[in-house]
């Protein structure tokens, strides 16, 4: 198996513009190592996203990317570089809530146009002044927004990509729900507790899947077993349902007399069967 032949080794968010006196406008840098291992044929791409609103994606803001062509990359050797990118556009985020409360940052890189690598942070955002925090003012004052990045609890993805070239449209889209279904996996694994302890900046790998995940052969069967009990349940109660329907039809389509004869059978039914809970209730309990 050959190795990958680019790697991101090391990103962390600079010290300078996460303090306690960074405000929302304030620019984003990222102190990022990569290694390569081998050559490459295209440029490798950086990507930094901010999230303008977590219940829809189409408010999710470009800040700023970067392109890195493969002369400029030295094989066999790691670089170090800082990615800087201006703050977000306040007029593009939909809401007041939207604005103020968690957000994230992400940083994703990719290879001929295919993600291999994401990293998110999350973001708070609100007033540091304790005045202002009481007695919120309708329209938001700019100035006085801080940020606050979670630099110890990054999240990170990895996606496997074709390395050896550019895939067509119908590939891409295979390769879309690849990642989908990659960063899904992975969201089980953030779930883990050491992943919130305070990170060093070096990233570990999260290439394990749990033991009962969605892709187990174990959790098809369990679930194919369960969908199969439910069908066999919902025909048995749609049969019970139409029989009734039919009874009901009928009756209402027999003529008076004969409804009067069957209301009185089922009378005599019901009789008899109390009749013999009665007795069942009489016998001794030391019996059973």
């Amino acid at each position: 198996m050959s190795s990958i032949p680019f790697q991101i080794t090391n990103v962390q968010i600079d010290s300078s513009c996460n303090t306690d006196q960074t405000k929302i406008l304030d620019c984003f840098r990222f102190n990022i190592q990569v290694y390569a291992d081998q050559p490459l044929k295209s440029a490798i791409q950086f990507t930094v996203s901010y999230i303008g609103s977590p219940n829809d994606c189409q408010y999710d803001q470009i800040l700023d990317q970067l392109e890195i062509d493969p002369e400029n990359i030295q094989q066999g050797q790691a670089m170090q570089f800082t990615l800087e990118t201006p703050g977000p556009d306040l007029s593009k985020i939909p809401s007041k809530e939207d604005l103020f409360g968690a957000t994230a940052v992400i940083l994703s890189v990719s290879y001929f146009q295919q993600e291999f690598f994401r990293v998110g942070y999350y973001v708070y955002v609100g007033y540091s002044d304790q005045e202002l925090k009481d007695n919120d003012p309708v329209v938001p004052i700019v100035d006085k927004i801080h940020r606050t990045i979670l630099d110890n609890k990054p999240r990170i993805t990895k996606f496997d990509i074709n390395w050896n070239g550019p895939v067509d449209q119908y590939s891409q889209q295979e390769q879309q729900i690849l990642n989908q279904l990659q960063g899904q996996n992975q969201g089980f694994a953030s779930l883990m507790p050491n992943l919130f302890e305070k990170s060093n900046g070096i990233f570990e790998k999260f290439n394990e899947i749990p033991k009962y995940g969605i892709n187990t052969p174990f959790y098809s069967e369990q679930n194919n077993n369960n969908n199969n009990n439910n069908n066999q349940q919902n025909n048995f109660y749609n049969n019970n349902n139409n029989n009734q329907q039919q009874n009901q039809q009928f009756q209402q389509n027999m003529p008076c007399s004969f409804q009067n004869v069957n209301n009185q059978i089922y009378q005599d039914q019901q009789q008899q069967q109390q009749q013999q809970q009665q007795q069942q209730s009489f016998q001794p309990s030391g019996f059973f």
